[in-house]
């Protein structure tokens, strides 16, 4: 059955191509051509292969693309019945993923005659043959025909499932993702939308990582999973940042959906790690700190501006494509200290027209007691130089130094100042 047939046996190669490659490259299509079909609604042995393989990765959690798909073939020993030349065609002709639908509908329509055309041929030779009663084929007949049709009942009620858990997450995902500092929320038009670059940058001990572990915290008591990825401490260094909370606080902080990853380093590797984070915990924010510590894995010897180009570029496209907020940690060019006037600019941040350009919200910490010891102490700005379609600003927020975190400005008990827009 796996060679192209001489006779009339029904099946459609392109539309099987189609589910396959719209699985390969988009979740949410996965997730219906896995509701809808099974394996053995593919004609070809390659096709069935190569679905079996996406099914089983996409109920692991685990990330799906071209590579991890060729590594999965290999384990399972059908890459080279599948070939080189198959994964690539899927990469180059799959179609828009909202057709993953009707491709699949044409996949099930013909699976469905074949299996029809097996079971009345297996039923004419049985009544050619004078071996069976005409009543017991009768009843296989029947039975393998209801199994088709009440196959088809069962896929539109578990598509309906998919549908409908696909609709309340996509709902929860247009939801913004609180930082845990309402006055920065407010700011921020409820916090930080589905499918953006954050870049949050500061000057060397301002508070970067303590700034994201408090926005990590925050969304996470709100009920979004966080994955955080550290490059510059390992989770026991940023378990110590937590502890510093607290105690009680700290056994509280143990329940919350928050996830750590200190073991990449390389871009690659960090966004098939936040993408595979979304499949296994659904995550709504991935933290990584920080920019000028992450490798970029090329042929050629890249500029700094260029490196920085393809991390901001490739970070903000895996938001898009996963629908989850992204903060990016940064610092600040060392000439901001040379002026008299230390409050940041969006001109501080390195290569700061690749950053400017891809993130669609730039914020900046900004502690005056740094610089003059008796200026506003325990006091910060959380500076918003950029927030695409809304305006820009400044927060008055708390920085409380004993335990690592930025508050709600009235924890320092001082009065409460209206940030102006």
């Amino acid at each position: 059955m796996s060679a192209p047939p001489e006779d009339f046996t029904p099946y459609d190669k392109d539309a099987e191509l189609s589910v396959l490659g719209s699985a390969l490259l988009h979740e949410q299509a996965a997730e219906y051509a896995i509701a809808m079909l099974s394996e053995k609604d593919f004609y070809f042995d390659a096709h069935r292969f190569v679905f079996a393989a996406i099914a089983e990765m996409q109920r692991a959690g685990e990330a799906i693309d071209p590579v991890t798909l060729a590594d999965r073939l290999r384990l399972r020993g059908k890459y080279n019945v599948v070939g080189y030349d198959l994964l690539q065609r899927l990469i180059e002709t799959v179609p828009h993923a909202e057709h993953v639908r009707f491709y699949a509908n044409i996949v099930l329509e013909f699976s469905k005659r074949r299996r029809i055309i097996a079971a009345t041929l297996d039923a004419s030779r049985k009544a050619y043959g004078g071996q069976f009663e005409a009543e017991t084929i009768l009843r296989g007949l029947s039975r393998a025909i209801d199994d088709v049709s009440g196959e088809s009942e069962q896929e539109a009620r578990s598509l309906s499932r998919v549908a409908a858990s696909m609709r309340d997450r996509q709902s929860k995902r247009r939801a913004p993702i609180p930082t845990g500092i309402p006055d920065v929320d407010a700011a921020l038009q409820g916090g930080y939308r589905p499918g953006t670059l954050n870049v949050v940058a500061a000057r060397p001990g301002a508070g970067k990582t303590a700034y994201g572990v408090g926005a990590a915290i925050g969304a996470a008591e709100h009920g979004d999973p966080v994955l955080f990825v550290s490059i510059e401490m390992d989770g026991e260094d940023l378990a110590e940042r937590l502890q510093s909370r607290g105690s009680r606080r700290f056994a509280e902080l143990e329940a919350l959906p928050i996830y750590f990853e200190d073991k990449q380093t390389e871009l690659e590797q960090i966004c098939g790690v936040i993408r595979r984070t979304v499949r296994r915990h659904n995550i709504r924010l991935a933290v990584v700190d920080y920019l000028g510590l992450i490798e970029v894995s090329s042929r050629r010897q890249m500029q700094p501006h260029e490196k920085i180009e393809q991390i901001t570029q490739k970070l903000r496209s895996v938001a898009r494509q996963q629908q989850i907020a992204v903060m990016l940690l940064a610092q600040l060019n060392r000439d901001l200290e040379k002026r008299d006037d230390k409050r940041p600019r969006l001109s501080d941040l390195k290569s700061s027209g690749a950053i400017e350009q891809d993130a669609d919200i730039v914020q900046f910490l900004y502690r005056p007691e740094l610089y003059v010891p008796t200026d506003r102490p325990g006091e910060a700005d959380v500076i918003i130089a950029k927030q695409r379609a809304y305006k820009t600003g400044s927060v008055k927020v708390a920085y409380i130094a004993d335990e690592t975190r930025f508050a709600p400005y009235t924890e320092r008990k001082v009065e409460v100042s209206e940030y102006a827009f």
